[in-house]
């Protein structure tokens, strides 16, 4: 049974960086099915709602304020329903399909370092 995925993405005010990282979770034939959850740590620079009004299918979550990278990760994960939480920086996208075919990440149920 494959695995699920649940990416995490926490933001604060990481502007046209948060849609380069978005973009690049749009799925392909080739990359597996994921939810994507997107942390918002009280950015002011409006990039999080722009990014939820352009990609409906993301599960937006506005922190209220700046939790920090794990303090969002935490809300985000409260929310995910995936057997493998993926975390993503919005300033060092990675997508799924890289993970996969450079070894961080075996939808067989392990996931590595």
């Amino acid at each position: 049974m494959m695995a699920t995925v649940s990416v995490i993405v926490v933001n604060y005010n990481a502007g046209e960086l948060l849609d380069r990282c978005l973009d690049s979770l749009r799925l392909r034939e080739a990359e597996p099915a994921a939810e994507v959850i997107l942390v918002d740590n009280g950015s002011t620079d409006g990039s999080a709602e722009r990014a939820a009004g352009r990609q409906p299918e993301v599960t937006f979550i506005p922190a209220g304020a700046n939790l920090g990278f794990a303090g969002g990760v935490r809300r985000g994960a409260a929310e995910a329903s995936g057997t493998i939480l993926f975390l993503l920086n919005p300033v060092r996208p990675c997508t799924l399909y890289q993970a996969v075919n450079h070894g961080l990440l075996d939808l067989q149920g392990s996931v590595f370092s």
